[in-house]
């Protein structure tokens, strides 16, 4: 599998976080990372997405949070935040990059990411954003937690033997 280059990563709610991680073959950094409401997302997204061309989007990959509504989340007043910023972004990734979303973004859990990548790691390796409620460090943790799944280990290896 190939690594990108850069990782778009978003926590969808209410409260939104957003990040760009990129990868130079040994080591990780924050290239971008920030909170936003739904229709500032949505810029942003579209701001960070005009990077690439169609052609060049191979080098980014995609992840955004998944989010599944059961009998508690139908209760939860936030929900149609969640499922309204990930429509956007979906709609974004066709829009700007001609990408079919279903091919192109990859959904993660926010418990996989949160059980390997934990705030400790994202400190101890400056991937740690200051500021917030927490979510633009929940999309950071989404791609490192992506990076993680393809292969890419150096933080962590002795750490918490992964």
């Amino acid at each position: 599998m190939i690594t990108p280059a850069a990782i778009l990563a978003v926590d969808p709610g209410l409260a939104t976080g957003i990040a760009v991680v990129t990868y130079d073959g040994v080591d990780l950094a924050v290239a971008h990372s920030d909170e936003l409401g739904a229709m500032a997302t949505g810029a942003a997204v579209r701001r960070l997405l005009q990077d690439y061309t169609a052609e060049t989007a191979g080098s980014l990959g995609i992840v955004i949070e998944r989010f599944t509504i059961t009998s508690a989340t139908a209760k939860n007043s936030q929900a149609p935040w969640s499922l309204k910023v990930i429509g956007m972004v979906e709609w974004l990734v066709h829009d700007e990059l001609g990408l079919d979303p279903a091919a192109s973004i990859i959904e993660q859990g926010p418990a996989e990411a949160k059980r390997l990548i934990t705030n400790d790691i994202l400190k101890k390796h400056h991937l740690w954003h200051k500021g917030g409620a927490g979510h633009a460090n929940d999309a950071i943790r989404h791609a490192v937690y992506r990076y993680a799944r393809l292969g890419w280990r150096k933080p962590w290896d002795q750490e918490a033997g992964v």
